[in-house]
């Protein structure tokens, strides 16, 4: 019985909270507030683009000189395997 009595107060809760983020005061934006959210965006996902596009040629020259080190190393076995013979 106490376990549904916490239920009922944390649903009681839950429903207070979600009810307070709405408010009938909401405003809209000014075109210059607009204006400098869509630039302070902007700058951020360039920021991001820049950093994820260094992250990808590093990976990318990571994952190309393992595959070159790869390939390397199976012909040589293959060249010693030919010699050996």
């Amino acid at each position: 019985m106490n376990q549904v009595k916490w239920m009922i107060v944390f649903g009681f809760l839950v429903l207070v909270i979600i009810n307070s983020g709405c408010s009938a005061d909401s405003k809209q934006l000014t075109s210059s507030e607009k204006y400098t959210v869509d630039t302070l965006y902007n700058n951020s996902l360039n920021e991001w683009r820049n950093t994820v596009d260094s992250m990808c040629v590093a990976s990318k020259d990571t994952i190309y000189k393992r595959a070159v080190d790869s390939l390397k190393i199976e012909r040589m076995a293959e060249i010693e395997i030919y010699f050996m013979k």
